[in-house]
């Protein structure tokens, strides 16, 4: 039979089995900070005293942010620590986040556990992002713009108008703001004083970095186009269409000639034979046993003269 861990521990076998206190150590970081570029390979590592061989402690990461890989290891001291060590890689997510590691001790009955951790707030530097939620709304009077970018470090915000940089002024009145971690700036401008048609443009920059946008296109002159290009599109479809109607009807024209031809031809032969049985029986009728008598036929119609005999 194999004792449980806690006899080994309470027995003595192992004299150098000592038993961690009600409020244990607690575990160690190494590095104690982190701050990297983004994309960078991190490896954490999570130290705890193993005050018994058999009851070393469970060590956890918070979050969980990719593999872990455990060890127990023996200093020249002999004191025996838990190595957890944590590979990733950095992103702009977690930037700001909190990474813990948390050391469970069993007590010596096994009957309730203690728990300690250590964490530290993690620090990423990256390019400027804008953000998806930067758009523009319209009134009658007014176009009102936003742009968001995030970035580390905080990334600086402009507008620029087909080009141009635009500031606050008595045309545009612009406005920047800082919301858990997001940059933000603002624009409002009046929809008389927009030309016809204008790009609107943020561009946002680090020193990591920049990046840029288009928030707003508008064109009053594309409306026009719209509706001519529509009208032009409706008379193609017309010049297309109007031949091939054509063609369809020249070839019913064809199919019901060709129909009227093979009908007449096949009246042409059956005529004749019809018109011969006409003669003969006419002719059987005209001249059973006379003489003299002259017939003529022309097509399908007889004509039977008769001669008169003079006595001379």
């Amino acid at each position: 039979m194999v004792p449980n861990h806690s006899d080994f521990c309470t027995s003595g076998l192992f004299n150098s089995c000592t038993f961690h206190p009600d409020d244990p150590h607690r575990p160690t970081l190494t590095p104690p900070t982190l701050k990297v570029k983004e994309g960078t390979s991190v490896s954490l590592k999570c130290s705890a005293p193993a005050t018994c061989l058999f009851l070393p402690p469970n060590l956890t990461w918070t979050p969980g942010l990719g593999e872990a890989e455990e060890t127990l290891q023996e200093n020249q001291d002999k004191t025996k620590f838990k190595i957890s060590v944590l590979n990733f890689t950095a992103s702009h997510l977690h930037d700001g986040q909190e990474i813990s590691c948390t050391a469970v001790y069993s007590k010596q009955n096994g009957s309730t556990e203690s728990s300690v951790n250590t964490s530290l707030t993690a620090e990423i530097t990256f390019a400027p992002q804008i953000l998806s939620s930067s758009d523009c709304t319209r009134t009658v009077n007014q176009v009102k713009c936003s742009c968001e970018a995030i970035g580390n470090p905080a990334p600086s915000l402009q507008w620029t108008l087909d080009g141009f940089p635009v500031n606050h002024s008595d045309k545009f009145a612009t406005s920047h703001d800082h919301r858990n971690g997001t940059n933000m700036t603002f624009i409002t401008m009046s929809r008389t004083q927009c030309k016809d048609q204008f790009t609107l443009f943020c561009h946002s920059s680090n020193s990591l970095g920049s990046a840029s946008q288009q928030i707003l296109f508008l064109s009053l002159v594309a409306k026009t186009s719209a509706g001519s290009q529509g009208r032009v599109t409706l008379t193609v479809f017309i010049a297309t269409i109007v031949p091939l109607l054509v063609l369809v009807c020249a070839l019913l024209v064809l199919i019901c000639a060709l129909l009227y031809v093979i009908r007449a031809q096949k009246l042409h032969h059956t005529l004749p034979q019809n018109s011969d049985n006409t003669n003969s029986v006419a002719t059987n009728q005209l001249l059973p046993s006379g003489e003299g008598n002259e017939i003529f036929y022309l097509g399908v119609r007889q004509f039977s003269i008769l001669g008169t005999h003079q006595n001379k």
